[in-house]
C-alpha cells in the first residue's frame, strides 16, 4: 500500500509517496510554488502517480480543494486546522496552530524515540516549537523567514533592491547595498533562531533533541553554531504519522 502525502504551505506545495510495505521508503515528488489566491497550479504534479490512500496537511485554502480532488481517487485524511491533527496541544487555541508545525513536532518526537524535542522549520515563516516528553505540543515562536524579510525591505522602501540569499555565509561589512542586505539578514536570521532555541531550552528545562527542517534548513545548519539533526522531509513524515493515528483512533 502506498500513501501520497501533500503538504500545502504558505507559498509552496510539497508531495511525497511512502511505500507502507517498506517503512522508511520515501519518494519525494517535489515542491512547487502555488498562487496565493487559492488558484493552485495545473496540472497536479501527482497525476499518473499510483497510491492507495492520501494525507493532505494545509495552512492554505488550496489544501481543501486538493483534498476534494484526491477523494475521487482514493480514501484519505485532510488536516486543515490544528485541532484536527492527532497531537495534544497545551496552547490556548489549538485550531489556529499550523498543521505543519504539529506534524514536524510529531515526527521529531516519534523518530527521536519519543524524546522531548525542539523543532525549527525554516520556510516563508520560521517556526521554533517545543514538544514535550509526553508528546504534547507546548507552542513556540513564529518569525518571518529570510526571503520574507528581504521582500518586506524591498516593498516598503523606495530604493532597496530585492535580494536573493547567497550561500557564502560571508561576514560583515557588506561592501554594497546587496551585500549589506544579504549578509545582514543572514547573520540576523541565524542569531534570531539561535536566541529562540536558547529561550525554549530554558523553558524545556532538560536536554531535548534539536531538529531542523524546511527549505532553508540545510543553509541554517551550515551557518549555525548549534548541532541540529536536519531532516528536510520532517513534515511529510509527521503528516503520515498523523494520518495513521487518525485512522487508528489514537
Amino acid at each position: 500500500m502506498k500513501t501520497l502525502i501533500i503538504d500545502v504551505g504558505n507559498s509552496r506545495v510539497g508531495a511525497a509517496v511512502h511505500d507502507d510495505a517498506e517503512p522508511g521508503s520515501w519518494r519525494v515528488l517535489g515542491r512547487w510554488l502555488h498562487s496565493r489566491n487559492g488558484g493552485g497550479f495545473e496540472p497536479s504534479p501527482w497525476v499518473g502517480i499510483d497510491f492507495d490512500r492520501w494525507v493532505v496537511g494545509s495552512v492554505h485554502a488550496l489544501g481543501a480543494r486538493l483534498a476534494r480532488e484526491l477523494s475521487s481517487r482514493a480514501p484519505g485524511t485532510f488536516f486543515g486546522r490544528g485541532d484536527q491533527f492527532p497531537v495534544r496541544c497545551a496552547v490556548r487555541s489549538p485550531e489556529r496552530v499550523g498543521v505543519d508545525r504539529l506534524a514536524a513536532c510529531l515526527a521529531a518526537f516519534e523518530l527521536g524515540e519519543r524524546r522531548e524535542a525542539i523543532v525549527v522549520d525554516l520556510g516563508t515563516a520560521i517556526t521554533v516549537d517545543w514538544i514535550d516528553g509526553q508528546g504534547e505540543f507546548q507552542g513556540g515562536a513564529i518569525v518571518p523567514g529570510w526571503r520574507l524579510c528581504a521582500l518586506v525591505l524591498h516593498e516598503h522602501t523606495s530604493r532597496l533592491p530585492r535580494v536573493e540569499r547567497s550561500d557564502e555565509g560571508s561576514p560583515l561589512p557588506g561592501r554594497d547595498t546587496v551585500e549589506a542586505i544579504d549578509r545582514g539578514l543572514s547573520i540576523g536570521v541565524v542569531a534570531m533562531v539561535e536566541s529562540l532555541v536558547s529561550s525554549l531550552l530554558c523553558s524545556a528545562g532538560i536536554d531535548p533533541s534539536l531538529w531542523v527542517t524546511g527549505g532553508d534548513g540545510a543553509w541554517f545548519e551550515r551557518q549555525t553554531r548549534l548541532s541540529p539533526r536536519v531532516d528536510p522531509d520532517l513534515v511529510f513524515k509527521g503528516l503520515r504519522l498523523g494520518g495513521l493515528r487518525k485512522e487508528s483512533g489514537t
